[in-house]
């Protein structure tokens, strides 16, 4: 689950951790699962999903803000990257993916959701 209080003032939750140096992922497919709205304090941001440097898809604050969302990756909640070639780089060896805040200017006070990555080990 990724609470709004872990991404708040530049948190990160860690989707898939990295635990050997060299270690890379190829990003198969991610699902969202919108469990409490995300919402207050003004809240407008974006919710990424990235390893630092590929972005691998950005789900707009519109998707997270809606109570008992489901959608999976390439739909308009959950998009393919942009670049679309993002998506098929693998992640960056030894970082961890993340999810976190992007865009906007406003943190949410409330609301969770859940993010089910599914990935190959490729090193």
């Amino acid at each position: 689950n990724i609470l709004y209080s872990t991404l708040s003032a530049g948190g990160a939750q860690v989707l898939i951790q990295t635990v050997l140096p060299g270690q890379q992922w190829r990003i198969l497919d991610i699902f969202m699962v919108g469990i409490t709205a995300f919402a207050g304090g003004s809240g407008n941001r974006n919710l990424q999903v990235t390893d630092g440097t590929n972005v691998y898809s950005v789900i707009p604050a519109a998707s997270i803000q809606a109570a008992n969302r489901q959608a999976r990756w390439g739909s308009t909640d959950v998009p393919y990257s942009s670049p679309y070639y993002a998506m098929l780089q693998n992640t960056v060896a030894g970082n961890n993916l993340v999810a976190a805040y992007s865009g906007g200017t406003n943190d949410y006070t409330s609301g969770q959701c859940t993010l089910m990555v599914v990935a190959q080990r490729v090193a």
